[in-house]
């Protein structure tokens, strides 16, 4: 089937290096959108290894988008300068984090604790000033819909169709949980238990199925192998 000019589309979603943030949520704040929430030392580190350790596998990505919030963007920067062909990176404000409204910085127990203000939290739970699980989810789809199948709908155009188009995207943790969740159809509140770590790799390819038609299907989640590599050390 593939060789009959049918791409397939791997897409590859990672999460932002370890942020400022990050380490108030440690604390049992809220996080949320914090555009302006910079990488730590350790997240510069994470993203370097990224880096090191895609171009050691030969890793090069045919398009890269990229949140607009400053710990994606600056992740995305470093893992790219260590790759042999960087592409440019196309910034995107609909893959920011979700936007958590007044509940950002409020602690958690203030929130979901016994004598907390919100008693069910859901996929339409929206905060107030803020947007649900599933506006989040509303933005991937577009972005699928509307970037990466028509990037796959303009290969198959061509003469000589690449077999394989590689996306890479630089977000956030719980935009990859409304990714998963729109790309499997998995509809259940676990999902927010799901650990995604910084820097991990959570892949999708787009390919046909036995019976010709195009469909996603997950091949990594959590992936992270790089974390646990030792590479020079770097002045960045």
């Amino acid at each position: 089937i593939v060789a009959h000019n049918m791409s397939i589309v791997s897409l590859h979603l990672i999460r932002h290096g370890e942020s400022e943030m990050n380490l108030d949520e440690k604390k049992g704040l809220m996080g949320g959108k914090c555009s302006n929430s910079p990488l730590t030392a350790t997240g510069r580190e994470e993203a370097r290894k990224l880096g090191k350790y895609l171009a050691r596998k030969g890793r090069n990505y045919d398009y890269v988008f990229c949140s607009t919030a400053v710990r994606a963007h600056t992740t995305a920067q470093l893992v790219l300068s260590e790759l042999e062909r960087p592409v440019e990176i196309t910034l995107r404000s609909d893959l920011e984090e979700m936007d958590t409204g007044d509940w950002t910085g409020k602690h958690v127990m203030e929130l979901f604790g016994p004598k907390g203000c919100v008693k069910t939290f859901e996929f339409d739970t929206r905060p107030p000033n803020g947007e649900s699980f599933l506006d989040s989810e509303v933005r991937v789809k577009n972005f699928i819909e509307n970037t990466v199948l028509e990037i796959h709908r303009n290969e198959r155009k061509q003469a000589h169709p690449r077999k394989k188009i590689r996306i890479g995207v630089f977000s956030h943790g719980t935009l990859m949980r409304a990714f998963f969740k729109y790309l499997t159809g998995f509809n259940s509140r676990t999902l927010f238990t799901f650990g995604i770590s910084n820097t991990a790799e959570v892949r999708f390819s787009y390919k046909p199925s036995l019976e010709g038609n195009f469909v996603w299907s997950m091949t990594k989640f959590n992936s992270a192998p790089h974390i646990d590599l030792d590479f020079p050390t770097s002045k960045l």
